[in-house]
């Protein structure tokens, strides 16, 4: 009797410690047809590497596996490769992988800048990316098989994580402003310069929603920790939609527009986040030794 008393002790003490910290088994009223599959960078392995997952946290699977530093990966339209960045050759190069992970190519290795933050064009044509040279930063534009790299945009102020919009009309990115960072956009031929946020604070990871109306960012304006804010892409209607208090970064949109993942510092590690757009509630997807970062929603 003692023993089996002893048994429900453990069962219930582990219940009540660790519950908090698991994965729902069924969160199917917070994915509905969002669900689909998430890909995202976690170390919990001990070193950066590429991850994929379902909508719901489940099936996480590991994707690289190599000594060097994997992240930003971004899918192509059709779900079948994986671009991202990557340190294995000495420096930051653009690769490109199958979906599985196999048939890993490097895009940029005969550059000699350091190449950020892929970004496939809706067509699956182009991929832009960030990088700085000669004291400059830059946008980049080249084929999706790494040919014909072009210079797409230029300025002496930091710029990155570069954004197709989902109509392929225009591309949104970070840009070092006056000690700030802010959300801009141009025309995917560079033109047409527009700055949409103007504030005081740090704007970064802009996406943008599946219709393309709107950009959600990750936003230091209203607080001295970065929170997740959602604002049109006339610049018009800001808004702060995830505000805890702690460190939230790398907002990705689910493909019906339902859902946003994100990282969330509110734990002892940062871990992947879905934020409900109609309920407000959010559901933890991993819980991992390391930390779980840059969540991107296939398209």
């Amino acid at each position: 009797m003692k023993k089996i008393f002893l048994i429900l002790f453990i069962i219930f003490f582990y219940t009540i410690t660790f519950a908090k910290y698991t994965i729902p088994a069924d969160i199917s009223e917070l994915t509905g047809d969002g669900g689909g599959v998430i890909v995202f960078t976690s170390e919990r392995n001990g070193n950066w590497e590429i991850y994929a997952m379902n909508g719901d946290g489940s099936s996480q699977t590991r994707l690289t596996k190599n000594s060097a530093t994997d992240w930003s990966p971004d899918w192509s339209p059709d779900g079948t490769k994986i671009a991202f960045t990557s340190t294995r050759n000495g420096n930051s190069d653009i690769f490109v992988m199958n979906a599985d992970g196999s048939d890993v190519k490097c895009l940029t290795e005969n550059t000699p800048c350091e190449e950020q933050y892929p970004d496939w064009s809706p067509d699956g044509e182009k991929i832009i990316y960030s990088a700085k040279h000669d004291e400059f930063s830059k946008l980049f534009l080249m084929n999706s098989d790494g040919s014909n790299i072009i210079p797409l945009f230029e300025s002496e102020n930091e710029c990155f994580s570069p954004r197709w919009s989902p109509n392929g009309r225009k591309i949104v990115f970070v840009m070092r402003i006056e000690g700030d960072t802010e959300i801009c956009i141009i025309n995917p031929d560079g033109s047409e310069f527009k700055r949409v946020t103007k504030r005081k604070g740090q704007d970064i990871c802009p996406r943008w929603s599946p219709d393309g109306n709107k950009i959600v960012f990750s936003s230091s304006a209203d607080s001295r920790r970065k929170n997740i804010a959602i604002i049109n892409s006339d610049g018009s209607e800001y808004k702060l939609i995830v505000k805890n208090y702690s460190s939230n970064f790398a907002p990705s949109f689910s493909p019906d527009g339902s859902l946003i993942a994100f990282q969330s510092g509110i734990y002892s590690n940062d871990e992947i986040v879905v934020f409900d757009m109609n309920t407000g509630e959010q559901t933890r997807l991993t819980n991992s030794s390391g930390w779980d970062s840059q969540p991107c929603w296939k398209k």
